[in-house]
């Protein structure tokens, strides 16, 4: 069966705006911060990856490391606030690992409960979701 006409206009190349906002967009959507959410897939990795593929002469490895670098600057600094510092931000600064994770090493006698909680770029709160207990205060581990 011969196809029609029409459906050569499938292979057409993407305007470079569309392109463009589609990448805003979804750099904007990595950007609202909804804490760790497992079902969450990199929302900007997923339409880089299908420019690439479907775009490859307009869209490759230099966008890919420009928005990158984007994402890294809007992490910003990260530290963990607690008991163990008398709740002094910036004390305990959380510094990225080669796998692209953050931590950092606090000694706490042993048995001691520890309550904390991260205290990221523009002041935004947030707990450990890894902590043996949430509560009102913060995280809590007991060491």
């Amino acid at each position: 069966m011969i196809m029609p006409r029409a459906a050569e206009k499938l292979l057409l190349p993407a305007n470079p705006w569309f392109i463009g906002f589609t990448l805003f967009v979804a750099l904007m959507v990595d950007m609202v911060p909804v804490g760790r959410v497992a079902a969450m897939p990199d929302v900007l990795a997923v339409v880089l990856v299908f420019w690439g593929v479907h775009q490859p002469r307009r869209v490759g490895v230099l966008w890919a490391f420009v928005f990158g670098l984007l994402i890294d600057v809007h992490d910003g600094a990260v530290s963990a606030v607690g008991s163990f510092n008398d709740w002094v931000p910036g004390v305990h600064r959380l510094v990225r690992r080669s796998n692209g994770t953050r931590s950092v090493s606090i000694d706490v006698p042993r048995g001691e409960e520890v309550r904390f909680r991260y205290l990221g770029s523009g002041g935004v709160w947030f707990d450990d979701p890894d902590a043996h207990e949430i509560t009102p205060e913060g995280s809590l581990v007991r060491a």
